[in-house]
């Protein structure tokens, strides 16, 4: 079986049934797939932490959510989350699971950059004393996490209704008018200055930036959104039209020139688009954002 299903289940989209086996399956299969519960994007939702703390944003709608944990896992530091999934199955079983010790550690695991002995590079390493510190400070009683069973075409959003929005390997089983129509329903119902999270195979720019195919980013632009560190995007991909990404995997090394110049477009970028949510635009962080892999980001959201 495969996990997550292949894109070529889009014409199943709305099909209850077709998702009710389908998540079966992995259930009875969820000891070859326990990443099937934290759910995949999990390291977005994670590296999205820190932006939502800065903003107060806590109510949340999770659009497709399946079987994962992650409304649970942000419920336990105090956010309020709507839940939506087709399938009675997913909805059933993430209802019923209680994240445990392990989940939580994983979610919200917090890491050091220690050298490695062999190479000498610099690696984020888990730090079990700093995680366990975390999950004390962070803990809120007040959260929740609620599983609705619905078509996420045909559930009402409303107008302004939550603060940030988590769209998890969704979007790319939509037909082009669904997409576009459910991203401008996801954009009424975030509120100025709202976050969206997506995660999908189908980002040009992250994951085809040579190869002439078009991802969504499009849509999601379309809707009204601003594109996270678009320019910094751009840029990368740029250069790796230019065959400097192939040359860097082939040589092994590092060009330091090129790495500069893009974390200088994303700290900028990223101070650019800050001062626009804080003015109401509603950004959409597509793909996992660069500064989430280094401590880069734990200074710069402070």
């Amino acid at each position: 079986m495969n996990y997550p299903p292949s894109i070529e289940s889009s014409d199943k989209s709305h099909d209850g049934n077709f998702w009710n086996d389908y998540w079966h399956n992995v259930i009875a299969n969820i000891a070859l797939l326990p990443d099937a519960i934290i759910g995949r994007g999990w390291q977005q939702s994670r590296a999205a932490m820190p932006l939502l703390n800065r903003f107060g944003l806590q109510r949340g709608i999770w659009i497709g959510s399946g079987i994962t944990v992650q409304p649970k896992m942000l419920a336990y530091i105090g956010c309020k989350s709507t839940a939506i999934d087709i399938s009675s199955v997913a909805c059933d079983f993430a209802r019923k699971r209680a994240p445990t010790d392990m989940d939580i550690e994983q979610f919200f695991a917090q890491t050091t950059m220690e050298r490695e002995l062999d190479s000498g590079a610099m690696v984020p390493r888990i730090h079990p004393k700093l995680t366990a510190e975390f999950i004390e400070r962070e803990r809120r009683p007040s959260g929740y996490a609620e599983f609705v069973v619905a078509d996420v075409m045909e559930y009402e959003l409303g107008v302004a209704q939550f603060d940030f929005a988590v769209l998890h390997y969704v979007i790319e089983y939509l037909s082009d008018s669904d997409a576009l129509a459910l991203a401008s329903r996801i954009f009424r119902a975030l509120v100025p200055g709202g976050i969206l999270l997506v995660e999908t195979p189908c980002l040009r720019l992250i994951n085809y930036p040579s190869e002439g195919i078009s991802g969504v980013e499009s849509v999601f632009e379309g809707a009204g959104f601003v594109h996270h560190l678009k320019a910094a995007y751009e840029s990368l991909s740029r250069h790796r039209q230019r065959g400097w990404w192939n040359k860097l995997l082939n040589e092994d090394r590092r060009l330091d020139e090129t790495d500069a110049r893009f974390e200088n477009l994303v700290s900028a970028g990223f101070d650019a688009d800050m001062r626009r949510v804080e003015g109401g635009a509603k950004l959409a962080i597509l793909g996992l954002p660069p500064y989430s892999r280094d401590t880069w980001q734990v200074a710069h959201l402070a």
